[in-house]
């Protein structure tokens, strides 16, 4: 069953929503925590880690695509390939919904984003 179509949905409020660095736990990982920054031109840079040994995070760099009110592709290319999420977006919150747990994501303070994170996206933003 297919998504329907939602003509008059605008996705660059989503993207402007969404655009910043968020942080979430990591399913099945107790003691990981992961940090997340969307950029306003469909980057996604994400990094999860041991808050005690950040230095030895696992990093993604992916694009991400809205496609609908409720959709959210990632992949690894500028492509049509990769993977869906259902999202919901609350005050605050975002939810991706499709894999094996929800994932909560909670807006980043810019005091609490580490300079290590914000270095990387910087750099990895030079490189498109």
């Amino acid at each position: 069953m297919s998504e329907q179509t939602h003509s008059d949905f605008n996705a660059s409020s989503v993207i402007q929503t969404l655009t910043g660095t968020w942080r979430f736990s990591v399913p099945g990982a107790p003691g990981q925590m992961g940090l997340i920054h969307f950029s306003g031109s469909g980057r996604a840079s994400q990094c999860v880690f041991d808050p005690t040994n950040p230095e030895k995070g696992s990093w993604m760099r992916l694009w991400y695509f809205i496609e609908s009110p409720t959709t959210i592709r990632f992949s690894h290319a500028n492509d049509s390939q990769g993977w869906r999420r259902h999202y919901e977006l609350q005050a605050g919150s975002v939810t991706l919904r499709g894999g094996s747990d929800d994932v909560v994501f909670t807006r980043a303070l810019p005091n609490r984003i580490p300079a290590w994170f914000s270095q990387s996206v910087e750099g990895a933003a030079g490189k498109r």
